[in-house]
């Protein structure tokens, strides 16, 4: 059983402008307190998290400021900072990847957000800066943030391994352009919409696709 608070890492609620990463993945469309404009990264996460409870199968549950989630090794325990602080996070379970088993918690803070991900079978930790997307083979997940304004959040694109104790990352860079609508061409190839800066405005369009490869055993950019 572990409980962990983490402070440092952010900064606690409703940063809106990171929910990108979530209303590209098909968890959080749909959910009224996801598709408004103005309802903060916590807001939303906490109706995924309710929807989640409808289905759950006790593999996780919520008491209180407390998040429990089981997994081969036991539990871990998340416990929500305080509202108040400037270094607090809350915690919201907000998927589970089936076809990995890789349970999905929503990070949220101050200024910024991020995805804790758990292994099912170890109980091992990773936190990835968007909602994870599964490949085609089940063996890697693609996950990614924009923020080219304020910089509360990474402007990356990553890629992880999934092992049979723990993911690890064998891909990242930060990049110049705002990465959206993430997807797997095939189990070694994935494309992401670019987003860029018109010039002179705050204006912001679409720029191209970027295609990204595992070629030998290296991920990398070939669009």
């Amino acid at each position: 059983m572990r409980i962990r608070t983490i402070f440092g890492l952010f900064v606690a609620l409703g940063h809106a402008s990171a929910w990108c990463d979530m209303q590209d993945a098909p968890i959080g469309r749909g959910i009224a307190d996801c598709d408004r404009k103005g309802v903060g990264t916590f807001r939303c996460a906490r109706a995924v998290e309710a929807t989640q409870a409808r289905g759950s199968t006790g593999q996780w549950h919520r008491k209180g400021e407390v998040l429990t989630i089981r997994h081969g090794k036991g539990r871990t325990l998340l416990a929500d900072g305080p509202s108040e602080s400037e270094t607090g996070v809350a915690y919201s379970y907000v998927g589970f990847l089936s076809s990995v088993a890789v349970h999905v918690v929503h990070m949220q803070a101050h200024e910024g957000d991020a995805f804790m991900l758990i292994h099912g079978t170890s109980g091992s930790q990773v936190i990835a800066s968007g909602y994870p997307m599964v490949s085609p083979d089940a063996k890697h997940l693609l996950s990614y943030s924009m923020d080219i304004d304020a910089g509360f959040n990474p402007n990356n694109v990553e890629i992880w391994r999934v092992g049979p104790q723990r993911l690890s990352k064998t891909f990242t860079e930060l990049l110049g352009w705002g990465p959206v609508e993430g997807k797997w061409l095939k189990a070694d190839r994935v494309a992401i919409g670019k987003v860029c800066r018109e010039r002179n405005t705050t204006d912001k369009v679409a720029c191209g696709t970027a295609e990204l490869a595992l070629i030998g055993n290296k991920w990398k950019f070939v669009k």
